[in-house]
């Protein structure tokens, strides 16, 4: 099971059925005790180039998680590891190097089997280092704020 990707029997569920799961595995991870809630400290590494903004993100094995909700179209990049990642779309084993691209709306649940590094890639065309703002431009705070995203049209007509 080398650089491959392997799918597991997709799931049934609608959107709607998707979003309240998530809900609820971070409803119910917010309880547990010593749990990280936001960015996990060690996990990170930010770097900046040309109008770039590159995140790199260490999983030790074990770990399982929940993203936050992407609002931007961007690529990532899964160099070395072995994960579980569930999607409204349902459930895929992926072993790096991968290469994918994440869709606006998307949320994921991932278990890492082995230590794994993903890595995205987003556009910074102010070149901020800031990362409260970076995150205000990639992150949804909600499924409904991606939604209202959906809504507005975009220049040059495209709904």
């Amino acid at each position: 099971m080398e650089n491959q990707l392997i799918n597991m029997p997709k799931g049934k569920m609608t959107k709607k059925e998707f979003r309240d799961l998530m809900k609820a595995v971070d409803k119910a991870a917010s309880k547990v005790p010593g749990a990280i809630h936001g960015d996990i400290p060690g996990t990170l590494e930010h770097t900046f180039a040309g109008g770039m903004y590159i995140r790199k993100m260490t999983l030790p094995a074990g770990m399982a998680f929940t993203t936050k909700i992407h609002k931007k179209e961007h690529p990532y990049f899964i160099l070395s590891g072995d994960v579980t990642v569930i999607t409204e779309l349902g459930m895929t084993r992926i072993k790096g190097p991968y290469q994918g691209v994440t869709k606006v709306g998307t949320q994921r649940a991932i278990y890492a089997h082995e230590d794994t590094v993903w890595v995205t890639l987003h556009l910074n065309p102010t070149d901020t280092r800031d990362l409260a703002v970076l995150e205000d431009q990639a992150i949804a705070k909600s499924f409904e704020e991606i939604d209202a995203l959906e809504k507005v049209p975009e220049i040059g007509g495209k709904a």
